[in-house]
């Protein structure tokens, strides 16, 4: 059954709806009852696909660094020998996902880590979004199951930076479930099966009434099951196969000096691309970095084949089966399926879609929007309950830095933290400076612009004039701008009695946010052990 999407949250103002895939970026534009891919000329790709309403656009998540340290992003940076360059970023969402410190090589990237190349790659993209709207749209993130905090406020402080007038989140599922045409009541279940760049992940999700489960998600994940068996692993089987029968071809194509391995793999990616169309039809290989000579004729029965005898269909059953019981141990029963939903490019391939029919039938299976349902689904709906508030700016101890003879900051609170907060914000030392230390300072201040990452434990040491300087970690990079203190140029100070030792810690503070925007603080003496403040206000946030 499709339902119009306003029943469950009837008018919604005008939003743009992102989703920040592992290979593709899809960003939409809608509002209550409609919406509509935004193309981007020369970072956006029109794949051939079997909707409608015409082909899907998307941005390749990709970002190139010239020897400059120009960027180059989507469709440009993903043809040709940018593709597989050093100064080449991709699959910048799991980088995020999991807080890699991993960086990309030297020259043009600077050194820099994936995830911040991932950071100017979405910066770039919503600020050409938001200023193409007048800033009219708040943007709607889809954001994946299980994902960290820390990667929801680096998304809050992407649209912040495209100045975008308001940002929010959706759960994906609920996102899928909605871009399909779908408004699910508590209790209907979905089979989601995403097969992307990177992976074939599974999802069993059922619909609970927001009053339940204590979140802000209208989805709860019964179960969920995962391979690394998507879209790259099924190009270099293509690659492979092409290979074996023009074993000829490739062998003087490598003796005349040309890259073998990168041009098969682009060969294979196009000729996947293209087994996603409607009508079969012969990979265009016109442009530069393909292998010249003939290719062997592929067709789908080619692709069925090849995926066959790599173990793709036993991998696939494997996955759903696993997810299905994880789920049935949770009380789920495969019979209460009301939808099986496909997403990613690679569940736009219709061998794959008629594997999932197959082993579902009769269950409906909708895969017409496979590639842009989340994104669509965000610019469509907001969450079905008031999400929780957001901080808009960022908050630090002030320190002092005897190396650099500088004051310097350590962050507490970022902006697109949540307010209640979940547990602590932040937990900090606090030493003694000196022998006989009575006073110890809490110096803090608000920063004018987001930045750094985000800390979870600190140790400070407080000095005679109530500054406080870092022990033991590394600073962050000083703010732009000026912060601003809260205390009104005093420090709150903590009594030590009896006098601290130097060196020896002495107060444990753990710090939460409370439902007004209050940054409260819980401090214990370390050395009488005696609870001096329990959840005590320190400043309200904005």
């Amino acid at each position: 059954m499709t339902t119009d999407i306003t029943e469950m949250h009837g008018e919604q103002p005008a939003r743009i709806g992102v989703d920040f895939g592992n290979d593709t970026l899809v960003i939409t534009r809608g509002g209550s009852d409609d919406s509509w891919q935004v193309t981007f000329p020369g970072w956006s790709d029109e794949v051939p696909f079997g909707d409608p309403e015409g082909p899907s656009s998307c941005i390749p998540v990709c970002i190139h660094y010239t020897e400059t340290g120009e960027p180059v992003l989507g469709a440009l940076s993903a043809r040709g020998d940018r593709a597989a360059h050093p100064c080449t970023a991709r699959w910048m969402r799991k980088y995020v996902l999991e807080n890699s410190p991993v960086r990309m090589p030297g020259g043009g990237s600077r050194g820099m880590r994936y995830q911040d190349a991932g950071e100017e790659f979405l910066r770039e993209v919503l600020t050409r979004a938001v200023r193409e709207t007048g800033r009219s749209h708040g943007i709607v993130f889809s954001i994946p199951p299980g994902a960290p905090e820390q990667y929801i406020q680096w998304l809050g402080r992407i649209a912040g930076a495209a100045d975008a007038p308001s940002w929010q989140t959706i759960d994906e599922s609920l996102a899928v479930v909605a871009g399909y045409g779908m408004a699910p009541s508590p209790g209907d279940s979905f089979l989601i099966l995403r097969c992307d760049e990177l992976e074939l992940d599974v999802s069993v999700v059922i619909a609970v009434d927001p009053s339940e489960g204590g979140t802000s998600s209208a989805m709860a994940v019964r179960g969920r099951a995962g391979k690394p068996d998507g879209c790259e692993a099924i190009d270099k089987w293509i690659a492979r196969d092409l290979m074996v029968r023009s074993h000829r071809a490739w062998t003087r194509a490598g003796s005349r000096g040309e890259p073998i391995l990168p041009a098969l793999l682009r060969t294979a990616r196009d000729i996947r691309s293209r087994l996603t169309s409607p009508d079969a039809c012969p990979p265009d290989r016109s442009g530069a970095g393909y292998m010249s000579g003939p290719v062997p004729e592929f067709s789908r029965g080619d692709l069925a084949r090849v995926l066959d005898s790599n173990g793709f269909f036993t991998s696939l059953e494997q996955t759903i089966d696993r997810a299905l019981a994880q789920a049935r141990s949770r009380g789920f029963e495969e019979d209460a399926l009301r939808a099986v939903l496909l997403v990613g490019s690679g569940c736009a391939l219709s061998v794959v879609q008629d594997a999932v029919r197959k082993r579902f039938a009769p269950c409906p299976v909708h895969c017409d929007r496979s590639r842009d349902a989340a994104a669509h689904g965000a610019a469509l709906c907001a969450q079905p309950v008031q999400d929780t508030g957001r901080i808009r700016r960022d908050y630090a101890l002030r320190y002092w830095d005897p190396v650099a003879r500088e004051h310097r900051y350590r962050f507490l609170v970022h902006s697109g933290a949540r307010f209640p907060s979940a547990g602590q914000a932040a937990r900090v030392t606090i030493c003694a400076a000196y022998d006989g230390q009575t006073q110890l300072g809490i110096p803090l201040y608000e920063m004018p612009a987001p930045q750094g990452d985000g800390i979870t434990a600190l140790e400070l040491v407080a000095d005679k004039t109530g500054g406080v300087r870092l022990a033991g970690a590394q600073p962050d990079s000083g703010a732009r701008g000026r912060p601003v203190p809260v205390t009104g140029g005093t420090p709150v100070y903590l009594a030590a009695s009896p006098p601290a030792v130097k060196g020896e810690p002495r107060f444990e503070l753990t710090f939460t946010i409370d439902a007004g925007r209050n940054l409260c603080v819980t401090v214990r003496d370390l050395g009488t052990n005696r609870l001096l403040k329990k959840d005590e206000a320190l400043h309200t946030l904005v």
